[in-house]
C-alpha cells in the first residue's frame, strides 16, 4: 500500500504544474517562505510534544520517518498549494470566502484519508476539529501575508499562543 501523503503530495505537484500560476512565481516566494517556516517552527519547537504526526505506511523498508514526510510537503507541497492558492484567488469576497473554504475542505479531507489509512494521527488533544480550525486560520492567513506580510506574522503569533495555551503546551518542552 503507498502512503498517501506521498500520493497527495504528487497530486499537488501535478496539479500545480497544470494550473498554478508560474509566471508569478517570484510575487508568491514570500508566503512560500512564510508557510514553511510556520511548519519548520512547529517541527522545531514541538518535536517533544506533537499535535500530529506522520506514520510511514507502506514505506518502513526505506526508513522513511515523519521528518522525512514532514519535509517533503514542506519541499513540494506547499509551493504547489500557494501557487494553486494564490494563482487562482478570486477578486470578490464572496468568491474569497468560498474559495478559502474550497481549501480548508480540500486539505482537512486530505488529512481524513491519511487519518483512515494510518500515515497520521493526531495526539496530545488534537482532533480533526482543531485542524479545520487550523485550515481555515492557515489559509486565511496565507491570503492576508500576500498582500500585508506583516499583519499575517502578528496574527500567526496571537494563534500560535492561543493554540498553546489551549492545549496546555508545557512551556518546558521548548529546547
Amino acid at each position: 500500500m503507498l502512503n498517501l501523503c506521498v500520493i497527495f503530495t504528487i497530486l499537488y505537484i501535478i496539479a500545480a504544474w497544470k494550473w498554478g500560476d508560474w509566471k508569478h512565481w517570484r510575487d508568491y516566494y514570500p508566503t512560500i517562505l512564510f508557510l514553511v517556516i510556520g511548519d519548520l517552527l512547529y517541527q522545531f519547537m514541538l518535536h517533544d510534544y506533537s499535535m500530529w504526526e506522520f506514520v510511514p505506511v507502506g514505506l518502513q523498508q526505506f526508513n522513511i520517518t515523519h521528518t522525512h514526510v514532514a519535509i517533503m510537503e514542506m519541499v513540494f507541497k506547499y509551493p504547489s498549494t500557494i501557487l494553486l492558492y494564490l494563482g487562482n484567488f478570486p477578486n470578490s469576497r464572496f468568491k474569497r470566502i468560498a474559495y478559502i473554504g474550497l481549501w480548508v475542505i480540500i486539505y482537512s479531507t486530505e488529512e481524513w484519508f491519511k487519518m483512515m489509512q494510518g500515515s497520521m494521527i493526531h495526539v496530545n488533544g488534537w482532533s480533526m476539529h482543531w485542524s479545520i480550525l487550523f485550515n481555515v486560520v492557515m489559509f486565511t492567513l496565507l491570503a492576508v501575508h500576500h498582500r500585508r506580510p506583516l499583519l499575517a506574522w502578528v496574527f500567526s503569533g496571537l494563534f500560535i499562543y492561543f493554540l498553546f495555551k489551549a492545549h496546555d503546551v508545557p512551556i518546558s518542552i521548548i529546547k
